[in-house]
């Protein structure tokens, strides 16, 4: 029965390579050819593990079904010795593909031949071996690896279930802006056991760290602006004393005339300065009118222009010091998203600004 097992494989092999379906690229026909001949040969003699060696080279240059068939026998038949576990894990995964390959290809020779000995060792191995369905991150982060027992599991596999021995199972993930995973369980034959992988880094916390990053160039670019106000509100004092200054030579409203005629009474030659007329102006103020008007005058204008000169001072403070901070903040990672708007608020009697924070 077994003889005749092999001989029906052996047929299957030369009917689907007389079909064409087993055709090799153009400059390997015959090598490939010849690797299954010796393939056969050497399940004869009984080495199968020589058999499996052989038929992976030439399914290296084209697996049809019937060959993973083939191969899927050889890992069975091996998996049966004390120390043939790993091939219960082989026999799956070659009989699985060659069962996915005669279900597509419905033009198939022995087909239905196909599907029932390779589901047979399908049905047969599932019980003896294990499955871990790994939920990856959506979508997966650039660069990430997925190692399960150290063997690499190519992304196109990551939607599916990876088989493995029975015991203890190793996953392993890295990406490079995530971090690490490592995380070791035991799954019983026959079972699937789910397992999520998770970075110390998040997809969320990814950014939002590169935001923190950003934090001291949005207080810099914060002082920028808030000095720049600050500085124009400065130019407007120092325009408003100016214009103070200008009512009093000119006589334009109530203080501007009383300046003026106490300007004419204590320096009618124009020989003292404005400070001194101050000065005078303070020590009338009690029993002269004009002098009492001019000296608030001289208050008023004093206030403005220091207030002017600190504003001024202090905004260009701002200013620097908030430049300094933008430019030696770190700018690598994410791109900066954080935006400072500041608006100046000028109208009669105010000056202020809007400023408005977005991270």
């Amino acid at each position: 029965m077994k003889l005749f097992a092999w001989t029906l494989a052996c047929a299957t092999l030369v009917a689907a390579s007389s079909q064409g379906l087993c055709q090799a690229p153009t400059a390997t026909p015959a090598r490939r050819a010849q690797l299954i001949d010796q393939a056969f040969e050497a399940n004869t003699r009984g080495n199968h593990s020589e058999a499996i060696r052989l038929g992976d080279e030439a399914a290296a240059i084209q697996a049809s079904p019937s060959l993973l068939m083939f191969l899927a026998e050889q890992h069975e038949i091996l998996s049966r010795a004390p120390e043939g576990e790993a091939h219960m894990v082989e026999a799956l995964s070659r009989a699985s593909a060659c069962v996915r390959g005669a279900t597509e290809q419905t033009a198939l020779n022995n087909r239905v031949l196909l599907l029932q000995r390779c589901g047979a060792i399908v049905d047969q191995m599932t019980p003896r071996v294990a499955r871990v369905r790994i939920a990856v991150p959506r979508p997966a982060p650039s660069g990430m690896r997925l190692r399960v027992n150290g063997a690499d599991v190519p992304e196109s596999a990551w939607a599916n279930p990876v088989v493995v021995l029975p015991g203890a199972v190793t996953i392993e993930a890295a990406a490079p802006a995530r971090g690490e995973f490592h995380r070791s369980l035991t799954v019983p034959a026959g079972r699937v056991e789910d397992l999520a992988v998770t970075f110390p880094i998040d997809a969320a916390a990814a950014p939002a760290g590169a935001a923190r990053s950003s934090v001291p160039r949005i207080v810099g670019l914060t002082l920028v602006g808030v000095g720049a106000v600050v500085g124009a509100v400065g130019v407007v004092q120092w325009a408003s004393s100016h214009a103070q200054a200008q009512d009093a030579l000119e006589a334009q409203g109530e203080d501007g005339v009383a300046w003026t005629r106490y300007n004419n009474e204590v320096n009618p030659r124009r020989a003292l300065a404005a400070a001194d007329v101050c000065t005078y102006a303070a020590r009338d103020a009690a029993n002269n009118t004009d002098a009492a008007r001019a000296s608030s005058f001289c208050d008023t204008n004093e206030r403005t222009r220091t207030l002017a000169l600190a504003l001024g001072i202090g905004g260009a403070a701002m200013a620097v010091a908030g430049a300094a901070v933008a430019i030696i903040s770190p700018t690598s990672g994410a791109p900066q998203r954080g935006r400072v708007d500041v608006a100046p608020m000028m109208a009669s009697g105010v000056a202020g600004a809007t400023i408005m924070v977005r991270f």
